[in-house]
């Protein structure tokens, strides 16, 4: 992968070609600027040894943080499609978190936590025997989203 990240610096240096954000954060993440921040497509990290994202963090598209150890998100996330967590480490959400699309907890700490105060399509875990499939549906109902159980 440094490889490929070498690569893409060198274009940057010689053409003005900016390297994908996801480079950067696996490779040298103190080289990320305010303006990489902004992700125009997706944004896979899946089986990654990813930990830690830029606060302020606007994702167009989808974000894939599957299989990875990273424990909480950024303050500020922004994701326009889906956000999916399936078998990662992550233990907490930020209450400022955006998603437009799908959010998929299954097999993760979060699975049979109760969780409010963010905007969500669809909410997805696995263990569907935590809570009365009717408890859940009227406890995101109000965020304006549909809910699918998925064991």
């Amino acid at each position: 992968m440094a490889n490929v990240y070498n690569f893409f610096k060198f274009l940057e240096d010689k053409a003005d070609r900016r390297v994908p954000l996801r480079l950067k954060l696996l490779n040298d993440p103190e080289s990320i600027t305010e303006k990489d921040l902004y992700v125009k497509g997706t944004l896979d990290l899946e089986k990654t040894n990813i930990e830690i994202l830029p606060d302020n963090l606007d994702i167009e598209g989808a974000l894939y943080l599957d299989y990875t150890p990273i424990k909480t998100l950024p303050k500020n996330l922004k994701v326009g499609g889906t956000l999916s967590l399936t078998d990662s480490s992550i233990e907490k959400l930020p209450k400022d978190l955006e998603v437009e699309g799908d959010l998929n907890i299954r097999n993760t700490p979060l699975a049979n936590k109760y969780l409010d105060r963010f905007s969500v399509g669809q909410l997805r875990w696995s263990n569907k025997e935590a809570y009365a499939e009717d408890q859940v549906i009227k406890s995101i109902a109000y965020l304006g989203g549909s809910v699918y159980l998925h064991k």
